[in-house]
């Protein structure tokens, strides 16, 4: 199990776009990211941007159902 901090990705607090939140972070990746988008009654517009920053970076990506 890969150990680190665990970055849960809020909705709507969070405004960074995936791609360059990830780079500004350099070596220091998330163990996991959780997408949380309650009370979200469609998918999420930045969850394609994140699947995305997700998988380029090899970092595990949970998303809450409502």
């Amino acid at each position: 199990m890969k150990r680190g901090i665990y970055l849960i990705w809020d909705l709507p607090a969070a405004h960074a776009a995936p791609r360059e939140f990830f780079t500004a972070l350099g070596q220091d990746l998330p163990c996991a990211v959780q997408l949380r988008a309650k009370g979200a009654r469609q998918r999420p517009a930045v969850l394609s941007a994140l699947i995305e920053a997700c998988n380029a970076s090899s970092v595990p990506l949970f998303v809450n159902d409502h």
